[in-house]
């Protein structure tokens, strides 16, 4: 929405715009699993003798070096699906002042704020090792940005344009989404043979390795294990964020020659 008023030698310019985004980021990765198969010293565990085993022998052989699987810690994979809206409202006025034939002044003023009504899951374990929550989001966050320009036609064949403003940077949507779905709580990976996790369970191991290469077995087998870890990474957003922007400045020179 966008309107002009002329008055004596100003033109007035005034708006209001509004922006939607709709984000779901469902990245969970290792669903299927990830299987990796290394080198070793063979049954007998010394190196340099003939029973070594090669990455292509102990796949073959489906000795399973490492597996890492991932999922929503309830089972459901849209339950880890970080889902959120983003809205954008936007004010603008200028004034264009035409001071004389030569001059041309305009003053600007653009004013952004975000709504972002979607809450971020808590992870208590995050606050509680960082002194601050998890939970900010770009809700109320906004920006003013003052604006300047200028046209100057000093004669026929010279004329001088500049200005200076302050610019939105643009919506970080990838750092947001990853806040929502990287919150810790409704999405794990858990690791065979880590001796740390409870999927540690040489009864369960043998039997992903005779699954495969099912591409269910992993989910099948760990997930009962994939539950909240308390120190898992979390992706979140400071709450001393600001709204992104950056300074522009501009200055140029349009000069009519005579032709040769």
């Amino acid at each position: 929405m966008k309107f002009e008023y002329a008055t004596g030698d100003h033109v007035i310019t005034a708006g209001y715009e509004r922006e939607a985004k709709t984000a779901t980021n469902t990245f969970v990765p290792f669903t299927r699993g990830q299987f990796q198969f290394f080198p070793d010293d063979g049954p007998d565990g010394i190196a340099g003798t003939a029973d070594d085993r090669t990455g292509i022998d102990n796949f073959e052989q489906r000795n399973i070096g490492l597996t890492l699987y991932g999922g929503s810690t309830s089972g459901v994979i849209a339950d880890a699906a970080g889902v959120f809206e983003l809205v954008t409202d936007s004010i603008f006025v200028q004034d264009e002042w035409t001071v004389s034939d030569e001059l041309v002044l305009k003053f600007g003023l653009r004013f952004d704020e975000h709504s972002n009504d979607d809450a971020v899951p808590l992870n208590p374990d995050f606050t509680s090792r960082n002194g601050f929550d998890n939970t900010f989001n770009l809700d109320g966050n906004d920006l003013t940005m003052p604006r300047f320009g200028f046209d100057w036609t000093p004669s026929d064949r010279l004329t001088v344009r500049g200005g200076a403003g302050l610019f939105g940077g643009g919506v970080p949507l990838i750092m947001l989404s990853n806040s929502y779905a990287g919150n810790g709580i409704t999405r794990n990976i858990v690791c065979g043979f880590c001796s740390f996790v409870t999927a540690f369970d040489p009864v369960v191991m043998a039997a992903l390795a005779a699954g495969l290469p099912s591409p269910t077995i992993a989910a099948e087998l760990l997930q009962p294990s994939n539950g909240v870890n308390p120190d898992s990474d979390v992706e979140a957003i400071s709450p001393d964020f600001e709204t992104l922007s950056t300074w522009k400045y501009s200055l140029g020179v349009e000069y009519l020659a005579d032709s040769v």
